[in-house]
């Protein structure tokens, strides 16, 4: 190895850690960081290793791009020994999307950290390009500059005394950037609850299948310190694509303005102030359906019966209605009885006796996280004559039993349909996952044969997934990167929807996708780091399917509708 003139070096508004005994002499029990998934982790996430490297950083730093170098070529200098090594963000300003987001443009396999608890200060850590280095024991043998760690490292791993144990670090301080004043008392109703009516209530109110409401002072205040956190984290409101792509229609942010307001409303005790001050709420219709009361619902005939544990195939349930004409709609929704045992279902039109198959008749499904369908104007989706509707269902264990009455709700089209939606599925032809492997890629394309409106991206991964990113190469020879989800959850699957008209592919254009997979044991949800992933539909296996939604340019059905029944009135000849 040889990386040393790797350290940070900025000459103003600089900090400096001097050599001097090192402290704490053993990494404090306690000592916690949050990975790209959210979660908090100890250094016991990391299991026995030889020797643990924890290098801080921010992405602004001058020395970032140095130091993420030195961090790749150490860790192929290492392979195969037990040397965890992990890059840790303790910039203020940089958050944990971005940081995903910075690990794959640089295509960076070591553990991604963010130092959200104070543990670079824990460590003695003041400055960006700062490299800590523990022993077996968890004890600090080494802190300064990525130069130094090269001799140290030999000699923690032989067992010796490291000559150097600590070297200067010339580079931005970490403190983190302190909280403005208020320029006037910020209290619930004038301040907090406008933006929680702008951002939460929409899914944090009855009958939303949300854990508690968020419509009320009482409410709010009681989980003050949790939202905030996940605020200013950016996990919610859940949006997980890279905000440099779209714009998509259904982004979702707290501004920065907003953030600091909840901040100053937190450190001021959270008071009330005057209810008479508080905005008149939105109001939202008095129905269980996202769409709007439905035109028709179909029940399950019968309840399905889950066990309190294990793994379920999928189930496949048709539904006891069969369409007499052609109908259209615009609306679908998918309704469990129980929000708790369905994971995720996708619904299909399907002829009485034939298999399921989600190749050409797929028409939506139920996702963590997701929209029902709501088609705009002059859009709509066909159920043929004579079809039946088939769910495919995801059931999971809650560690007692249970049961499940499905519902789907339809809303007939209230337009003359001009296009038809259309969906392309990026899907490799096989997944093999090796053991143990952190940063695993997987690829897909396919091509788009007609002149395509674009309505929406969305991509599914299983528990292993890492990251998602949708390219499209032009025919003329431009490429664009569409979108990128840098740190995929199982548990928040978002469908990324364009504004209607403003994304369009040429004939010819190819799709492609590509991911990462995380077999490693430091992904807390693998089912299993030592064995291979192959593909398949239960949670232990893995599944790869990027999906693109549009309409067909060229087409122009002018096919009129009775709003009552879906059916066609007249069409365009």
């Amino acid at each position: 190895m040889n990386i040393r003139r790797m350290g940070c070096v900025l000459m103003l508004s600089t900090v400096l850690a001097t050599a001097q005994a090192l402290e704490p002499e053993v990494a404090p029990a306690d000592l916690a960081f949050k990975d790209i998934r959210y979660l908090s982790r100890s250094l016991e996430d990391f299991g026995e290793q030889e020797a643990y490297v924890f290098a801080f950083t921010q992405l602004a730093a001058p020395c970032h791009d140095a130091l993420t170098k030195a961090l790749t070529k150490l860790q192929k200098d290492v392979d195969g020994q037990a040397v965890s090594i992990a890059l840790v963000n303790a910039g203020s300003d940089d958050s944990i999307l971005e940081i995903a987001h910075d690990g794959i443009l640089r295509d960076l396999s070591y553990t991604l950290l963010k130092d959200t608890a104070g543990g670079s200060a824990s460590l003695g850590v003041r400055t960006a390009g700062t490299v800590v280095l523990l022993d077996k024991d968890r004890k600090l043998r080494y802190r300064g500059n990525s130069g130094g760690l090269h001799d140290a490292l030999i000699a923690v791993l032989a067992g010796k005394t490291v000559e150097t144990p600590e070297t200067e670090v010339i580079g931005e301080g970490l403190a983190p950037a302190p909280l403005p004043p208020a320029s006037k008392p910020i209290t619930y109703s004038e301040h907090i609850a406008p933006i929680m009516d702008r951002h939460c209530v929409t899914c944090h109110r009855p009958n939303q299948g949300t854990p508690f409401s968020l419509r009320r002072y009482k409410q709010v205040a009681a989980r003050a310190d949790m939202i905030a956190e996940v605020v200013l984290e950016e996990r919610m409101p859940p949006w997980y694509g890279v905000r440099s792509h779209g714009p998509f229609a259904n982004e979702r942010k707290v501004s920065d303005a907003e953030k600091i307001t909840l901040r100053q409303w937190l450190a001021a005790g959270t008071p009330e102030g005057d209810p008479a001050l508080r905005p008149e709420p939105p109001v939202f219709p008095d129905t269980e359906w996202a769409i709007g009361e439905p035109d028709l619902v179909i029940t399950a005939a019968e309840e399905e019966q889950i066990p309190a544990d294990g793994y379920i195939p999928y189930r496949y349930v048709t539904l006891p209605y069969q369409f007499s004409a052609d109908t259209w709609v615009q609306g679908l929704e998918i309704l469990p009885g129980n929000t708790d045992v369905v994971h995720h279902a996708n619904l299909i039109y399907t002829q009485v006796g034939d298999g399921y198959s989600e190749d050409y008749n797929f028409l939506t499904g139920r996702v963590p996280g997701g929209d029902p369908v709501d088609l705009p104007d002059n859009v709509g989706m066909l159920i043929p004559k004579d079809s039946v509707l088939t769910l495919q269902i995801h059931y999971v264990t809650t560690g007692k039993p249970a049961r499940d009455r499905i519902r789907v709700g339809i809303r007939y089209a209230r337009s003359t349909i001009v296009k038809r939606t259309h969906h392309q599925r990026m899907r490799p032809e096989s997944i093999s996952i090796p053991p143990g492997d952190p940063f695993f890629p997987i690829r897909a394309e396919e091509t788009i044969d007609y002149n395509a409106t674009v309505l929406a991206l969305f991509t599914h991964m299983h528990l292993r997934g890492r990251d998602m990113t949708f390219f499209a190469d032009y025919p003329d020879g431009t490429s664009e990167t569409l979108l990128t989800v840098p740190n995929y959850s199982f548990d928040w699957q978002l469908a990324y929807v364009y504004e209607p008209g403003t994304k369009r592919f040429p004939k010819g254009t190819k799709i492609r996708t590509q991911s990462h997979y995380d077999n490693s044991a430091f992904n807390p949800y693998n089912p299993d780091p030592t064995v291979e992933v192959n593909y398949g539909d239960q949670t232990y296996h893995e599944m790869n399917d990027g999906y693109i939604f549009f309409l067909d340019e060229e087409e122009s059905l002018n096919i009129q509708v009775d709003p009552k029944t879906g059916h066609v009135l007249a069409a365009a000849k």
